[in-house]
């Protein structure tokens, strides 16, 4: 199923046999996985497959990419996730990151001890932006999540509904500045605590969606509009 728009920059359908290692990206990209990270046909939400991370070193890699690129335009992170556990206090499981040092990053992250899911970028050291929103997820249930700039507002959605955003910093006119460094999914700074199965990654460079939705009912073809004929 190749990508079939330009909006569509990270596509990973987590499909293969049970135990792979290979994931692959229907954009192109090449993705490493690292620790124990490899496909699960025991979990899926669609495809028969999902991604396994067991919260013990696990992650995926790809290298820098101008896709990666955020400016100030609109862009779109939305996956499937299933939590095996929820994490250990005072740990921060990591769903996406761009991180070439503690100055210059870009992080989506889940905090245990406050139970808030929070998207982050700093350029040199300067905060651009930080928005969160609070969010208990319990174990063993599948869940779309999606976290969005539309202009100048921040979005974060469960299954479909938003959440109350706060905005620490606000998004309102601001440009990022490019982060060399790679990519990765489930990792932050050396620490891979994510223990949870992810399918149907993908990453866009439009707003998806801009008010409630009724969650994909099937993998993505890629297009826009997969909001209205999901693939099945």
């Amino acid at each position: 199923m190749p990508v079939d728009d330009s909006y569509t920059k990270i596509l990973l359908h987590m499909n293969g046999i049970d135990g792979s290692t290979t994931f692959t990206d229907e954009s192109g990209k090449t993705w490493t996985a690292h620790g124990n990270a490899q496909i699960d046909t025991a979990q899926s939400k669609f495809g028969g497959a999902s991604g396994l991370f067991d919260g013990s070193g696990d992650y995926l890699s790809t290298p820098d990419h101008a896709d990666f690129e955020l400016g100030s335009g609109n862009w779109t992170h939305d996956f499937w996730i299933r939590w095996i556990n929820t994490g250990a206090a005072g740990t921060y499981p990591t769903l996406f990151a761009q991180r070439a040092d503690g100055n210059n990053y870009f992080a989506i992250f889940r905090s245990v001890d406050t139970n808030r899911l929070t998207v982050t970028q700093i350029d040199g050291g300067v905060i651009r932006w930080s928005f969160r929103a609070n969010w208990t997820p319990s174990t063993g249930a599948w869940y779309h999540l999606a976290f969005i700039r539309n202009g100048n507002t921040p979005l974060i959605f469960v299954d479909g509904v938003g959440l109350t955003v706060t905005e620490d910093t606000t998004i309102s006119g601001k440009t990022a500045a490019n982060i060399a460094s790679s990519a990765t999914i489930g990792e932050w700074n050396g620490s891979a605590v994510l223990y949870a199965n992810v399918d149907e990654y993908r990453v866009s460079n439009i707003a998806r969606w801009t008010s409630d939705f009724t969650p994909p009912s099937g993998e993505y073809l890629g297009g826009v509009r997969d909001n209205f004929f999901p693939y099945f």
